[in-house]
């Protein structure tokens, strides 16, 4: 009976890259063996009578594949054997969040790395032209809008992994007020305040700096005190 050995070459390999098997025993002259090759993972089984076969393995995480060879001779008579290869894919994973937590509008963006254990290089685009490598990262944007970030991740043997999430930069709105009579105005006199602006404004406040507080975009406020007041307007849009 035929003795089945075989190997690998490489014995490890990232997902999607071929590796090239081959029986290290050849029938003797004149004679053929038939080698049916199983790849242990969900593709067909290969026969054929030439010493040495290709396959790609597909993976979504790191794993490992025994391959079994069964060499059989034209008499029926056979024997089997197995190598195990390992197939590598580094699995990319982020988690974005803001720090600058006293803003309603935050801009400044902390991205930690989750990606798996066997992740050695990182590399980071923001989705503003501006980029960055290592595990974690801050981020600040300049201008509101929606960006797309990617993190690209690499192991030891350069196999590699993307991925892909979005954050959402807020506009801060924009408001000024008048007021009526400007500047000065007498004790006990109606002041009219009232509140400006071309963007979509749902809440108005108002402190007048005399204790006293109101709400709306036009508003009139009386002093009963003579003095100089701050005069400070809240506004708040849909976001």
């Amino acid at each position: 009976c035929p003795t089945a050995l075989l190997a690998a070459v490489p014995s490890s390999a990232c997902s999607g890259e071929e590796i090239d098997f081959v029986s290290l025993l050849t029938p003797p002259a004149g004679s053929t063996y038939t080698y049916t090759w199983d790849w242990c993972d969900t593709t067909s089984l290969d026969v054929t009578t030439n010493t040495s076969a290709t396959h790609t393995f597909n993976v979504d995480t790191t794993t490992n594949f025994t391959v079994t060879l069964t060499v059989e001779d034209a008499n029926g008579c056979r024997d089997t054997a197995s190598y195990t290869v390992t197939i590598e894919q580094p699995v990319a994973a982020f988690e974005g969040f803001f720090v600058d937590t006293l803003t309603n509008c935050p801009n400044i963006f902390q991205f930690e790395d989750a990606s798996s254990a066997d992740v050695t290089n990182w590399s980071w685009d923001f989705g503003d032209n501006t980029n960055a490598t290592g595990q974690d990262t801050i981020h600040t944007y300049n201008v509101p809008g929606i960006y797309i970030v990617q993190l690209f991740v690499e192991n030891d043997n350069t196999c590699t992994d993307t991925v892909v999430d979005s954050v959402y930069v807020r506009q801060l709105p924009v408001a000024y007020f008048s007021m009526n009579p400007q500047d000065t105005s007498c004790l006990f006199e109606s002041v009219n305040f009232n509140g400006i602006s071309s963007d979509n404004i749902l809440l108005w406040g108002w402190d007048f700096g005399d204790d006293s507080t109101a709400q709306g975009q036009n508003v009139n406020h009386v002093f009963a005190q003579t003095g100089n007041y701050i005069v400070s307007m809240f506004f708040e849009d849909e976001n």
